[in-house]
């Protein structure tokens, strides 16, 4: 199936730049179409440096699959945990003048981690991943199988590779594949499964 190719810019605690492969609603950067076998040959992860994108990205196209998500413009807004985050702050501090250190409660950190939970599930905020480290030789071949397997439904709901950093050749590449809701088991599980059944552990 033929779909648009573009550079997106993501904006995070600094730019990031990263080739995209599926479905959007809006251009960006190029009006060109290829096809997945075309992108795959053209965008390699051994072959595009640092420079020219962090990320190469796939998305789930399957719309029948469960992990289908449509594309989204909007991103990550960090005023939806503002609060929670200074409740956070707070209690630290007040813990800090109690006990003369920072040490948080287990009954505290619960309350915490569950305020972020619950703000996670409400404002979809739900992403989780898996990690592969191929070896720097193997990052084509492995990519290859992650990337075909996301686009046809058959992992999550997106997958991205780093691209190579010729002043990093001593650590292997990164791959992560991303489940768009951690807090269903079955899906997290669902992930995982697929992964394994293309041969990686």
């Amino acid at each position: 199936m033929p779909v648009r190719l573009r550079v997106i810019t993501i904006s995070t605690v600094q730019y990031e730049y990263s080739i995209e492969y599926g479905i959007i609603k809006s251009e960006k950067k190029s009006n060109s179409e290829e096809s997945l076998d075309d992108f795959l040959r053209n965008v390699r992860p051994s072959q595009v440096y640092v420079s020219e994108a962090h990320w190469i990205t796939v998305r789930n196209i399957a719309r029948s699959s469960p992990e289908f998500e449509p594309a989204s413009e909007s991103g990550f807004n960090e005023e939806d945990y503002s609060n929670h985050l200074a409740a956070i702050t707070d209690l630290i501090e007040s813990q800090e003048r109690v006990r003369g250190n920072a040490t948080v409660s287990a009954n505290v950190k619960k309350q915490c981690i569950e305020k972020i939970l619950e703000t996670a599930k409400a404002k979809r905020y739900t992403n989780g991943k898996w990690m592969l480290f191929p070896r720097r030789q193997d990052v084509d071949s492995v990519w290859d199988k992650i990337a075909r397997a996301t686009v046809a439904g058959e992992l999550g709901c997106q997958s991205k590779v780093a691209t190579s950093n010729p002043l990093d050749l001593n650590s292997n590449p990164l791959i992560c594949m991303y489940t768009s809701d951690f807090t269903n088991l079955e899906l997290v599980k669902r992930l995982l499964r697929n992964i394994r059944g293309l041969g990686f552990q």
